[in-house]
């Protein structure tokens, strides 16, 4: 009984112990519930403050993204969380070797339980790339699985400060070590700073100025003026900060220097700081110009040449020829006044300094052709040069000497002029003279197409299937043709038949022509000479001359205009011949052809004569560009020149001067027509060096009935013409042949025979040599190329002639 009470009460003891135990598990887990509760408080309270942090913060475990703060995000430019959590740490780094680096560097330290930091270059994560401070360590040091915090900073711009910085500082240093002036920085009167300048300047070495009384260097009888001049200063007082005054260098010479002073700060202290310069050389050249400015103003003022001295574009002084150079009353009147007085523009007095003042300043002597302007306006060419009375010192002006060149321009432009006429007339007769070569080899060539052509059309009618071609072929060779007579034009080489006329007449009948021809928006205006104005001209080469310049007018005004022809008797002086080589004073004729069209660029115009140029787009239709080069060959052919003056958007005029004969009777014109004839049976010689083209004559001649010996030159000719002149009725004569030419040869046959008829045949005229056949007595010409009718004409012209 006593046993089961006993368990009984043990019972009990036990359940009451367990009773208690309950209760305290039960404190315990109330006390739990409260710490648990109070950590997530303060979870979030860190939370909070770690987002609201401007540092970057980071979290990470096995280097993977845990959680990180807005500042973070916004540093690497994410949007939202969901971009790099769970992302691997590499994705801030650029380089992989350089996070490895990082890395290891930082979580060495980590491990231990330390803090550990570095600089760093990280990327966003758009690629771009920052300097950045980080600071790291572990989350839980008991604990290192549960990862690391890192604190990360953008130190981008304190990074640039710092290079800013450092390349001032550099730049500075570089500036005061190398500048020729002298630098001092002193602290109550005691020298703390000198460069390489001051120690130069002051003769000494190292550091032998510092902790020096800079008053100890300046020589004793400017002390005062100095120390008072700082004292000044210090007080505040508004006196000059720039002054000069001497200084005693170590070895005892006395030296000018000039200093630029003012207040720093150097080690927290105000300081005095120096910069000065050593003038001692310019002040003594100051000096010696002061010295000597007296006499040199003495011998200046009798100089002939006008001499003035500005300063700051201000006059000065000037001597007297400058004074009569410029029409001034006297020396007083330009003093004081701006220098640009004597330029005729604000563009002029511009060019002149661009010219003169760059060297200046370099100790050189500059010069320059100027227009001038004198008191009453007028503007005169003058020659000018300038030298700075001090090169190392503008302040101290310039001094220019001035001559009137208007003389010697005037003679330079006089011979420039003739000079560019002689190139232009050596140019044109080279030109001319490989024309007339050209022209001569290609009219023999046009003389068999055209000679053939007509001797085959001759047999043809217009049904034949031949015919068509054969006129197109005659056709094209005349066209030919006539382009070889306008190189012989340029060249000066064509045939000419001057005859005495009235120049008004001519144009009367081009007028005539023009009125068909020009477009019926351009006007003409024709105003002739009241009086006769007499020429000894071809009537032809005028006809062509005009009809050119007016064609070209033409092109020149596609929207209409006024096209203007006048005729007058002019004289030309010594002055107006002077300028224009080979033309001589006297009575001219002058024909004027004006248009108002698009005009011609001043570049352009000494070209406009020379063959085959042209202000046009190439155009066979449009023309060969040797009209210009016509025009000028016929008016030199005459005796004669021309003149051109054009601007563009105004028009042009042409002046072309013949000389006058004195006003006669002009014989009228009559064309005298030769009938076509068969031919004939007399025997003729023909003298022809080109074997295709006397073949052809033959051939022509003995179609029509004529007997026909040949020669291929002169001697060949005289022998022939030797053995057979009782039978020969007419000779045929080339000009120009090898061995001996038709002058020659024609003296000759006159000498065998005083009354030969003879015919000329010329392609090109040379040398004078057929007006030189035709004195001798020559019967007629044909002109190559011909065709078969011109020398069947001909030749029965003359033998029918009595």
């Amino acid at each position: 009984m006593q046993d089961h009470k006993k368990t009984k009460d043990q019972l009990i003891e036990e359940l009451n112990e367990m009773r208690r135990r309950v209760a305290e598990f039960q404190a315990a887990e109330a006390r739990l519930v409260g710490t648990e509760k109070a950590l997530g408080e303060s979870e979030q309270q860190l939370k909070c403050i770690l987002s609201a942090s401007p540092v970057g913060i980071l979290h990470t475990r096995d280097r993977r993204i845990i959680w990180a703060n807005r500042s973070w995000e916004k540093m690497f430019g994410f949007e939202n969380e969901q971009e790099y959590i769970g992302q691997h740490t590499s994705i801030m780094h650029p380089f992989e070797r350089e996070y490895e680096r990082i890395r290891s560097t930082l979580h060495d330290n980590v491990k231990r339980g330390e803090v550990s930091e570095t600089d760093a270059l990280l990327r966003r994560k758009d690629g771009s790339v920052f300097d950045a401070h980080i600071r790291i360590s572990l989350l839980d040091p008991e604990d290192p699985t549960r990862g690391t915090i890192s604190a990360i900073a953008d130190i981008s711009e304190r990074k640039a400060t710092e290079i800013a910085l450092k390349e001032s500082a550099e730049k500075y240093r570089l500036v005061v070590e190398k500048t020729h002036d002298g630098i001092l920085v002193a602290q109550e009167g005691i020298l703390r700073f000198n460069n390489p300048g001051a120690l130069e300047i002051m003769g000494y070495e190292g550091g032998e100025l510092l902790s020096k009384p800079f008053t100890q260097f300046i020589h004793p009888d400017d002390r005062d003026m100095v120390l008072e001049a700082h004292f000044r200063r210090l007080k505040g007082e508004e006196i000059p900060s720039r002054y000069s005054f001497r200084i005693v260098r170590k070895d005892g010479e006395t030296r000018w220097v000039e200093i630029d002073s003012g207040m720093i700060h150097w080690e927290g202290n105000p300081a005095a700081l120096f910069r000065i310069t050593d003038i001692t050389e310019r002040k003594q050249a100051v000096e010696t110009i002061k010295d000597s400015e007296q006499m040199l103003k003495t011998i200046l003022s009798i100089s002939p040449v006008g001499i003035g001295l500005t300063q700051d574009r201000v006059i000065k002084w000037v001597n007297e020829a400058w004074v009569r150079m410029f029409g001034f009353e006297d020396e007083g009147e330009p003093i004081g006044q701006d220098a640009r007085l004597i330029y005729p523009s604000e563009d002029e007095y511009a060019r002149v300094g661009a010219i003169l003042y760059p060297g200046l300043y370099a100790g050189k002597t500059t010069e320059a052709d100027v227009s001038f302007k004198r008191k009453d306006g007028s503007v005169f060419d003058g020659r000018i040069l300038m030298r700075a009375i001090n090169p190392s010192d503008p302040s101290h002006g310039t001094v220019a000497s001035i001559s009137d060149i208007t003389e010697r321009k005037l003679a330079e432009q006089e011979r420039e002029n003739l000079r560019a006429q002689l190139l232009q007339s050596q140019k044109m007769e080279t030109m001319g003279t490989l024309a007339g070569g050209i022209a001569h080899d290609f009219n023999n060539m046009l003389a068999i197409i055209l000679g053939y052509s007509s001797f085959l059309l001759a047999d043809k009618n217009e049904g034949d299937p031949e015919f068509e071609g054969l006129r197109n072929i005659e056709k094209t060779a005349q066209i030919a043709a006539d382009l070889v007579q306008r190189i012989r034009l340029f060249g000066r080489r064509a045939e000419m038949n001057p005859v005495p006329m009235d120049l008004n007449s001519q144009i009367d009948e081009v007028t005539k022509l023009l009125s068909h021809t020009l477009p019926k928006m351009i006007d003409m205006e024709i105003s002739l000479a009241k009086d006769p104005v007499i020429i000894s001209a071809d009537s032809a080469q005028i006809t062509q001359m005009v009809m050119n310049l007016a064609v070209n007018a033409g092109e020149a005004m596609p929207q209409g205009g006024r096209l203007t022809i006048q005729t007058e008797n002019i004289v030309l002086d010594d002055d107006y011949c002077r300028l224009r080589m080979g033309v001589k004073p006297g009575q001219y004729v002058m024909l004027t052809v004006s248009d108002t069209g698009r005009g011609i660029d001043k570049g352009l115009i000494e070209r406009i004569f020379d063959p085959f140029f042209s202000t046009k787009t190439r155009d066979y239709h449009k023309g060969t560009g040797l009209g210009l080069s016509v025009v000028q060959g016929i008016v030199q052919q005459h005796g004669g020149h021309i003149t051109v003056e054009s601007e563009v958007g105004r028009g042009t005029t042409f002046r072309m001067y013949f000389p006058a004969l004195k006003p006669e009777k002009i014989p009228e014109d009559v064309e005298k027509k030769i009938p076509y004839l068969a031919g004939g049976n007399e025997t003729i010689l023909l003298i022809e060096d080109e074997e295709l083209v006397r073949e052809l004559g033959v051939t022509i001649l003995e179609k029509f009935g004529y007997t026909v010996l040949s020669a291929g030159d002169g001697q060949e000719a005289l022998e022939v013409y030797e053995k057979e002149k009782g039978y020969i009725s007419l000779v045929i004569l080339d000009v120009v042949m090898p061995r001996m030419d038709g002058k020659q040869c024609f003296e000759e046959l006159l000498r065998i025979n005083p009354t030969v008829k003879v015919i000329i045949s010329t392609g090109l005229a040379q040398n004078g040599l057929v007006s030189d056949i035709v004195e001798l007595g020559a019967k007629g010409s044909v002109n190559k190329p011909y065709g078969m009718r011109q020398l069947l004409q001909m030749v029965r012209e003359v033998l029918d002639r009595d």
